[in-house]
């Protein structure tokens, strides 16, 4: 990912507009502007610091010198994750285990495909008199009773 794609995606994440940014960042609108739109390839280090900061990420993070987020910059960018964090330290060492446990299973869930739900359909056949849908006889096992739907059917024809 390039700079411009990570301060992007970073900004929309924290569900930031550029003005928004900005402000925060203390760098002008224009700037950001230009960032995003692959403008600007570099910045001057305070700068970089600067927005690092407000977008929750390292500086290396931001530059391409680490490909993916470290465990901090996560926790300061996610707020979720955050909160997480924060229950997770107030278990039990047993619930933790729990924890631990339950997040493995789900990722052994995620790496395997899903299989295709089988679906059950009742046997349909048409009724001699009626021209109608109704349940087969082999799994009704009742005989089929003439109704006044038939008789009013055999008079009209």
């Amino acid at each position: 990912m390039s700079l411009e794609e990570k301060v992007k995606d970073l900004r929309e994440k924290k569900g930031m507009n550029q003005k928004q940014l900005a402000e925060a960042s203390g760098i002008t609108q224009a700037t950001i502007s230009r960032i995003e739109s692959g403008g600007v390839k570099e910045l001057k280090s305070e700068a970089l610091k600067r927005l690092a900061e407000v977008l929750g990420v390292t500086v290396d993070y931001l530059v391409d010198k680490t490909e993916e987020l470290t465990p901090n910059d996560i926790i300061r960018s996610d707020s979720t994750a955050r909160d997480m964090l924060d229950g997770y330290m107030k278990l039990t060492p047993e619930r933790k285990a729990q924890v631990i446990d339950f997040v493995s299973f789900l990722e052994k869930r995620e790496e395997r495909p899903r299989r295709a739900r089988r679906r059950r359909f009742v046997r349909v056949r048409r009724s001699k008199w009626l021209g109608r849908p109704h349940r087969s006889r082999s799994l009704d096992r009742r005989p089929y009773s003439r109704t006044k739907e038939v008789k009013k059917e055999r008079k009209r024809a």
